[in-house]
Order: structure tokens, then sequence, then C-alpha cells
């Protein structure tokens, strides 16, 4: 991830963003350490996947990271 480093980034993501570990797409670019993550951005059903589609979630908090949906 190269590209990116040094910058601040914002990490669109839904229930299926995880890597081949099993592992969500958000904590790999945390890992990665070599950018900012200014925010993290889902579909209706939320970054962590918790709402059913069509159903829409309330603004959420990723608990391991402290970081507000967007």
């Amino acid at each position: 991830m190269s590209w990116v480093k040094g910058k601040k980034v914002g990490v669109i993501r839904n229930r299926t963003g995880i890597d081949g570990k099993m592992k969500r797409s958000v904590d790999v670019v945390f890992e990665e350490g070599d950018m900012k993550v200014s925010g993290l951005y889902g579909g209706e059903d939320g970054v962590g996947g918790d709402g059913q589609g069509g159903e829409g979630v309330e603004w959420n908090t990723d608990e391991k990271r402290g970081l507000r949906e967007k």
C-alpha cells in the first residue's frame, strides 16, 4: 500500500470486507501503520454488517478503533 503511505484514508467496508485470514479490511489497513484512517464508510447495513438489508442502522462507532462511521 505504498501509494497511500503517510496519507489520510477512508475505508469503505461492508460485512464481506475481509482478507484470506478472515481479518476485517479496516484492521488490515490499521495494521499496515503507514497511513491515518480518518473515517469508516459503510452501506445501509453499517460498517460491521449489523443491520439487515433495507433496514439501515444508526451511526456506529468501531469499538476496536474508536472511529465513528460516516
